[in-house]
């Protein structure tokens, strides 16, 4: 029998998209993981920190001499190994604390829309940089505060521990690495105001929550009380006026720059560890 997890906002199925938002997400995982792709040398041991239903750790292995891709997710670590068949990896359940690898043993770490959620970001990147061999290289995506949130606001996304801007994720990164290089992931024009649109309705929802009562919802019922919520909020006609947009969108849609760039969704770090 095969299992399907859940297909959340934070976890995309590649096989059971049913949204545009949903689509979206997925192509933005998508350019991270082919930047990632491109900086993979043959010979590499590769770990994807939090692979989610495992597509980009799949992508990822046609590259990399070895891989393996952890989450902290059962059914996504189940739906993964059913899915896709590596050559030369596995996929494995962890407890997102101390990662079960060796010090030193792995050239590449890839950790895309993760350390958000992750209670200890310093532990989490300080173990990243243990099981780096020295010149190894971390990539960490994560979004950017700075067009979802105002200053000192929480997170509005019931899955998010916090939010990083630039220099924010800079410090975390800096506790373990002397070298980080901060780059953007960028959407076209249309994207940008349909992802600044959404914001804005997820904002006026979080201010109508002021008790912060999503947190008890189950998370089955999200998907219905968002219905209704867009109804009330007009952002299914906002959704209706860009439904033309839509056969636009594909891996286009977004862009690595290696700085900072105007139309920035995500933050893409690259850390390497020093060569001894």
């Amino acid at each position: 029998m095969k299992h399907t997890p859940a297909a959340t906002g934070e976890r995309v199925i590649a096989t059971d998209i049913e949204s545009r938002d949903a689509y979206l997400m997925y192509l933005r995982h998508l350019v991270a993981y082919t930047f990632a792709h491109r900086q993979i040398g043959l010979q590499s041991n590769v770990l994807d920190l939090g692979c989610g239903a495992g597509y980009g750790t799949s992508m990822l292995s046609f590259r990399a001499r070895s891989i393996i891709g952890l989450d902290v997710n059962r059914e996504s670590i189940r739906h993964a190994t059913q899915t896709y068949q590596l050559a030369h990896g596995c996929f494995s359940l962890y407890d997102g604390c101390e990662l079960p690898l060796a010090s030193a043993s792995l050239d590449v770490v890839v950790s895309f829309q993760v350390i958000e959620h992750v209670l200890d970001d310093r532990l989490f990147v300080a173990e990243a940089y243990r099981v780096l061999r020295p010149g190894g290289l971390l990539l960490v995506s994560t979004p950017d505060r700075t067009h979802r949130l105002k200053p000192g606001q929480r997170p509005w996304n019931r899955f998010h521990i916090r939010e990083y801007h630039s220099n924010g994720l800079k410090h975390v990164l800096h506790q373990s690495f002397a070298h980080v290089q901060i780059a953007s992931i960028c959407a076209n024009d249309a994207v940008y105001a349909y992802e600044l649109e959404r914001v804005r309705w997820a904002q006026r929802v979080a201010m109508l929550d002021v008790l912060r009562l999503r947190e008890a919802v189950p998370e089955g019922l999200l998907p219905l009380i968002g219905g209704w919520v867009k109804r009330l909020s007009g952002r299914a006609a906002q959704q209706q006026r860009t439904a033309d947009l839509e056969q636009d969108d594909d891996a286009t849609s977004y862009r690595v720059v290696m700085s900072d760039a105007a139309n920035r969704l995500d933050l893409l770090a690259l850390c390497r560890k020093a060569a001894t």
